[in-house]
């Protein structure tokens, strides 16, 4: 069984910005990074390692995604069951890629948001 996860992301082209629905199979990864880019810009990063041990990284958004879609797509990943019936919090790395100083007050907005949605799922 699969477990496909939708992320709303977006691509500038050209002149003008469009927004994508990426299909992620989560089964695929062992765990998601979110990397903040500065000013609104969230991206993506899944982690898989292959029968040598050796790891790989994949970029799973486009040009970036906002607060919101990241939220949703971590509060998702996160709902999802094992075969035991147990959930665990996949996305375990977030990242401040450029240094920037308002990281902490970003991220915790974002964390916050993914409380909510989690909050919604308990219902």
């Amino acid at each position: 069984m699969s477990n496909i996860v939708k992320l709303k992301t977006y691509r500038y082209e050209i002149d003008w910005s469009y927004e994508y629905e990426v299909e992620i199979n989560v089964d695929e990864y062992v765990y998601f990074t979110v990397d903040w880019r500065g000013e609104r810009s969230w991206h993506l990063i899944g982690h898989k390692v292959d029968e040598n041990h050796n790891w790989s990284e994949k970029e799973l958004s486009y040009d970036w995604c906002f607060l919101r879609d990241i939220a949703d797509f971590i509060a998702r990943v996160n709902n999802i069951k094992d075969k035991f019936g147990n959930t665990r919090c996949r996305v375990s790395d977030f990242r401040n890629l450029h240094y920037s100083e308002g990281f902490y007050k970003e991220l915790g907005q974002l964390l916050k948001i993914v409380e909510q949605i989690q909050k919604e799922y308990e219902k």
